[in-house]
């Protein structure tokens, strides 16, 4: 999915269930770049998103600026110290939905598996589940 196409179906109220390669999380933690890993390792998706600020029902969060920069510096590091290839993620970046502060991390399969801290993870469902 296209970004202006995703941050429409987020701004509508969209759910993850309904398109495979996207996540919604409230907030970051370290564990999601096992999401990251997951969507990377799917042979079937080019890109993948991950979206940090947007609760699994596709109701914003409600971050603000202060977040988002603190989350995105957060994500940042983690990505750089976990992820490998590291390049999987092709683009981090903030934007702003109906007033909520959203991180939207842009996934691309590297052809190449992806590992977080170590392990590789796939994707059963919207569930990531150690390869």
């Amino acid at each position: 999915m296209e970004f202006e196409e995703l941050k429409n179906f987020i701004a509508k109220g969209g759910t993850e269930v309904n398109h495979f390669g996207i996540e919604f999380k409230r907030k970051w933690q370290q564990d999601c770049g096992q999401d990251i890993s997951a969507i990377a390792n799917q042979e079937n998706i080019q890109t993948g998103w991950l979206v940090i600020g947007v609760e699994d029902n596709g109701t914003l969060s409600g971050h603000d600026e202060g977040w988002l920069k603190k989350t995105e510096q957060d994500a940042s590091n983690h990505i750089r110290q976990y992820l490998e290839p590291s390049w999987a993620v092709k683009k981090i970046f903030g934007e702003i939905i109906n007033g909520a502060h959203c991180l939207f991390i842009e996934i691309q399969n590297p052809q190449d598996v992806v590992t977080w801290n170590g392990n590789a993870y796939k994707l059963i469902g919207t569930t990531s589940s150690k390869m």
